[in-house]
């Protein structure tokens, strides 16, 4: 499994037990809710990576061991705690040469002009309007650069 399926395989793990935790601290039914989802939505991720992934990729032929280390070996490697020798990991920009965008400031414009745009929402359109402009300008300058 790749460390991103290993990482949302921890993220649902850990709002699952925090989910529970939170059931019986407080007995409030909205945040169990979230947390339930959260973790659920780790796991249809890790379900998604683990199907979509060919038989046998990144795993070895044989392990050998007991079948209660196997096992051991196995939960520790989806979890990302340890890694099995002689198995080939994915390492990024191991493609070569990575180009890198120039610096700019046209992201932060871009979100303060969300951030106008956004709370003209409550406040009125003499708000939203220069948001929704500098929002265009910004994301124009920002692709153009």
């Amino acid at each position: 499994m790749t460390e991103e399926g290993r990482f949302f395989l921890r993220t649902g793990l850990y709002a699952a037990v925090i989910g529970v935790v939170y059931w019986f601290v407080s007995y409030e039914v909205a945040g169990s809710v979230l947390l339930a989802a959260a973790a659920f939505a780790g796991f249809v991720v890790v379900g998604v990576l683990v199907i979509g992934m060919p038989d046998g990729a990144g795993m070895p032929a044989r392990p050998s061991g007991s079948p209660t280390r196997r096992a051991l070996r196995l939960v520790n490697r989806l979890l990302g705690f340890r890694q099995l020798h002689g198995l080939e990991d994915e390492q990024p920009f191991s493609t070569g040469t990575l180009r890198l965008p120039g610096a700019s400031s046209w992201p932060i414009v871009t979100a303060f002009g969300a951030t106008l745009a956004l709370t003209g929402i409550v406040y009125g359109p003499w708000l939203t309007i220069p948001g929704i402009v500098l929002v265009a300008v910004s994301v124009w300058g920002w692709v153009t650069s």
